[in-house]
């Protein structure tokens, strides 16, 4: 059982850091060689607007709560949607000291060779695929869950599952400002990229983005083309982690769940160009959330007992 108290709460804290990571990306050109490029955003700005009226109107004045819920978390999700890619812009932008060679040699310590295992998966055609798909998965499985989580009428989850994921990514971003590091494949030199005289070109877009960004190249972030630019912690693996533990709230998908996000988080290394660092800190960090989240939001089990006892 959940405090619907506490969710509002928890809804809150999370606006509030959206809010927060908004004014960043606003105020960017004050402080950093940046400017932010609005093209395209009048419609998800007004879908925005729109939905967060439905949500008020609906919930304040009409007296329908579940139309209210389904609202407010279009419009948050849209709200998030704008902020979270332009904001991991901003912090690469910052150009902070590499990390890549101390992740290299984290994972060094822990025995692991990324360069073993890259060409071990690309060796085994069908198993690149397999991973390939998995590692797709991450806004189907978004967007299944709100969908299940609303036509089940688990609002309360639905929200939990909002919450986790824009806390996860903004997390996920400022660990990456501190943090950051380039794709292990260009560290190691596996993926092809050129340099001339107006930046880096490579046929990764995201990886053409962080180059150009940290070396000034890019001073123009497209609000609407804008992808995640996070290494360190592996957002996916985070992703995968939440998912996981929201799809066995149905004892039908639970397995399924667990299988296809363990393939997601495998898949991280060589899909995502990740250290093995990262997907152990996006492990790590995203249960300490979600653990933090459910301790807080569930009632208490004196609450619990006090409510449900015989009169």
């Amino acid at each position: 059982m959940f405090d619907p108290v506490r969710i509002a709460r928890l809804d809150l804290f999370t606006r509030l850091a959206g809010i927060g990571a908004a004014l960043i990306c606003l105020t960017a050109p004050l402080y950093s060689r940046v400017t932010i490029d609005f093209t395209g955003t009048e419609m998800p700005i007004l879908s925005f607007l729109a939905m967060g009226l439905i949500a008020v109107v609906y919930g304040r004045w009409r007296g329908a709560p579940k139309i209210a819920a389904a609202a407010a978390m279009t419009a948050d999700l849209i709200g998030f949607a704008l902020v979270l890619g332009t904001i991991s812009y901003v912090a690469v932008s910052m150009n902070r000291p590499s990390m890549a060679a101390s992740l290299t040699a984290i994972d060094q310590a822990l025995g692991f060779n990324w360069l073993h295992y890259s060409p071990v998966v690309s060796s085994y055609p069908w198993a690149e695929r397999i991973l390939w798909v998995a590692y797709s998965t991450m806004v189907p499985q978004l967007g299944i869950l709100v969908l299940i989580f609303a036509a089940t009428g688990r609002h309360a989850l639905m929200r939990i599952l909002v919450n986790g994921f824009a806390l996860m990514a903004l997390t996920a971003i400022f660990l990456s400002w501190l943090f950051p590091a380039v794709d292990a494949d260009v560290h190691f030199g596996t993926l092809v990229v050129g340099k001339t005289a107006a930046g880096w070109s490579t046929p990764m877009m995201r990886v053409e983005h962080f180059l150009n960004l940290r070396d000034g190249f890019l001073t123009h972030i497209p609000v609407m083309e804008s992808t995640g630019l996070v290494t360190f912690p592996s957002f996916h693996t985070m992703c995968g982690v939440l998912f996981a533990v929201c799809f066995a709230q149905f004892r039908w998908a639970r397995w399924p769940a667990v299988a296809l996000n363990g393939l997601l988080i495998a898949a991280t290394p060589v899909e995502g160009g990740h250290y093995l660092t990262d997907v152990l800190a996006g492990l790590l960090i995203s249960s300490a959330i979600l653990w933090a989240i459910f301790a807080y939001v569930r009632v208490p089990a004196a609450r619990t007992a006090s409510t449900w006892a015989p009169a």
